[in-house]
């Protein structure tokens, strides 16, 4: 038998639509590395943070040193260089010279007026005088060296000394000079000053021409080499009394004179 075909009902599938895939735009969250990279980003560079650290460091060696320093200022004082001491432009003078003295380097804190002194300086038997004024000269006849002027001003004071020609025959002498601060006697500049001897000349003495009962003699004294300074001479006049002779004065007969024989001359006479 020829059946019947009988059609199926097709079995379409409806279509039905997919919901679609719609991707959201919402921001997927950042991973750990993103992370760490911002945050590297957000810090100062390594090679920046590097230099700050050198300059902290740098400041702190700085604040180091400024206190050691400090620190030192009483042991660097010990080590000041000292003022330069006082110098004097010479040392010696010559029997029967006036000598001029300059001296050098009195520190600026010496605010006073500067006193000046003379001595022996402990050398015995020399006699100096601080003035040479001819009456004090004259009270003390053995004098040595004395004091003749001063100019005690300023950085550079200077004083002149003079030191006595006399005739006697002498080594080893010398004068102490001492400077002072007038407002502080423990500031002072001392100075030996060595009087150096001088050969005296020979001396010899000649009787004048004849003399008439009442008249006067006259002698001449003589200096061989003429001496540097003036030369003081003394000497004594007296007679022969024998057989009854009188020819001198009461007052010269027996007496004791002075006369002096003027710097570079060579003789002198005396009446």
């Amino acid at each position: 038998m020829i059946g019947l075909g009988q059609a199926k009902p097709s079995q379409a599938k409806p279509s039905q639509a997919k919901p679609s895939q719609v991707k959201s735009s919402q921001a997927k969250p950042l991973a750990p590395a993103c992370l760490h990279r911002l945050n590297r980003s957000a810090s100062p560079p390594e090679s920046s943070a590097r230099a700050v650290a050198g300059v902290r460091r740098s400041v702190l060696r700085l604040r180091r040193g400024l206190l050691a320093a400090l620190l030192c200022l009483p042991l660097l004082a010990g080590l000041a260089v000292p003022a330069a001491a006082q110098t004097i432009d010479s040392t010696s003078i010559t029997e029967g010279q006036t000598k001029t003295f300059t001296v050098s380097n009195i520190p600026s804190s010496w605010t006073g007026q500067i006193i000046i002194t003379i001595g022996n300086g402990g050398v015995s038997g020399v006699t100096a005088l601080s003035n040479c004024n001819s009456a004090v000269l004259a009270a003390v006849p053995t004098w040595d060296i004395c004091i003749h002027s001063q100019n005690l001003t300023g950085a550079t004071p200077s004083f002149e000394l003079r030191a006595n020609g006399d005739s006697v025959s002498e080594s080893g002498e010398s004068a102490e000079v001492t400077l002072e601060d007038g407002d502080d006697s423990s500031r002072t500049a001392s100075f030996t000053i060595t009087i150096d001897e001088v050969s005296q000349p020979t001396v010899t003495i000649t009787g004048g021409s004849a003399v008439t009962e009442g008249g006067a003699a006259r002698f001449t004294i003589n200096a061989n080499p003429a001496p540097t300074a003036n030369l003081t001479v003394a000497f004594t006049i007296s007679e022969e009394t024998g057989d009854g002779q009188e020819f001198l004065h009461s007052t010269v007969s027996g007496g004791s004179f002075t006369t002096f024989i003027s710097a570079n001359q060579t003789s002198a006479t005396y009446d």
